[in-house]
């Protein structure tokens, strides 16, 4: 059993779109468990290493191979539903529209039996948009789980080094369900892979689609660490002072979890302008604005605290060289 063996074997089960191939290989990775465990025991391996590549990579295939057919399973199952649950509502919508325009009876029979099937009618094409409704809000949730186990298989492919398998899983996620959380989990792909058009572009996407104060804020703290990597100074400091401004009035409705926050950015701010972008009054007056601020003692707290400080130490010790 080497390292090309078990290569093969990836790619054969990672590929694969046949449930009852995915569990074929499910009972074959079991059965080479068993194996490995008996010659565990009787000390067959002689290199240590050989097994820990084994059990690594029997511990992930098994994990993808089980979101897989998890994956697959729930999507079919859904789409039996869905069709189950259209089917009624479409039929009597075709009863409905071929009795309006039937019998010559309904038309020139008595007023009042027209009145009450016009009642009858107006419920059930009110009902038939409720069903439809609901249908599209299973459909929602089916794309949304189905683009959850994207994301998560393709962490685990960026964890083992897959990364052209994890950025077709991340990429796959945003086509299933293209929500601000999986556009955000694909742009921070980008940018750990130092792709910083792609994670840019994809950053902007979430700011497009970010609905709420905190998560245009989170999207500006990853643009300034974007613009900051590509030394594009001025827009890096415009995209951090946004997301300050939107955490102060975060913290202004609730101090106890925002306020952590905005001593982060401060900290950030202050380093910034020393030195990516020197500039003392800015550096000085974030860092000050910091240390007056009060909120929960934490290690993230503590270590903005002492960032803070360093950087006004930094500035006097600047103003005393050169008098």
């Amino acid at each position: 059993m080497n390292k090309s063996f078990f290569t093969r074997l990836w790619r054969l089960m990672s590929n694969s779109d046949s449930i009852f191939f995915q569990f074929l290989m499910l009972a074959y990775m079991v059965l080479l468990t068993t194996v490995s465990a008996v010659m565990l025991l009787r000390k067959q391996y002689s290199d240590l290493s050989e097994l820990w590549l084994f059990w690594g990579t029997l511990i992930c295939s098994l994990t993808i191979t089980v979101l897989t057919c998890i994956r697959m399973i729930v999507k079919r199952r859904k789409a039996k539903e869905k069709i189950s649950d259209l089917s009624s509502p479409i039929v009597k919508q075709c009863a409905v529209e071929s009795f309006n325009s039937g019998p010559i009876l309904y038309n020139s029979g008595p007023i009042f039996i027209k009145n009450s099937l016009d009642i009858d009618i107006t419920e059930e094409s009110a009902l038939s948009q409720e069903k439809e409704a609901s249908s599209e809000e299973q459909v929602k949730e089916i794309k949304k789980g189905d683009a959850h186990i994207c994301i998560l298989i393709a962490r685990l492919y960026e964890l083992i080094g897959k990364l052209k398998d994890a950025k077709d899983n991340y990429r796959q996620a945003v086509e299933i369900f293209p929500s601000f959380e999986n556009y955000l989990q694909l742009a921070n792909f980008y940018s750990r892979q130092n792709d910083l058009s792609k994670a840019e572009s994809h950053y902007l996407t979430c700011l497009f689609l970010a609905k709420t104060l905190p998560e245009r804020a989170e999207i500006n703290n990853h643009l300034g660490n974007l613009y900051r990597k590509k030394k594009d100074y001025p827009r890096a400091a415009a995209s951090f002072e946004e997301a300050l401004m939107i955490q102060r009035e975060l913290a202004d409705i609730n101090p106890q979890v925002y306020l952590p926050e905005v001593v982060q950015t401060l900290a950030l701010l202050a380093v910034f302008y020393q030195q990516e972008m020197p500039d003392e009054e800015h550096s000085v007056r974030y860092a000050k604005d910091l240390l007056s601020l009060s909120p929960e003692d934490t290690p993230a707290v503590r270590q903005a605290r002492e960032s803070a400080e360093n950087v006004l130490k930094s500035w006097k010790n600047r103003e005393s060289q050169q008098n």
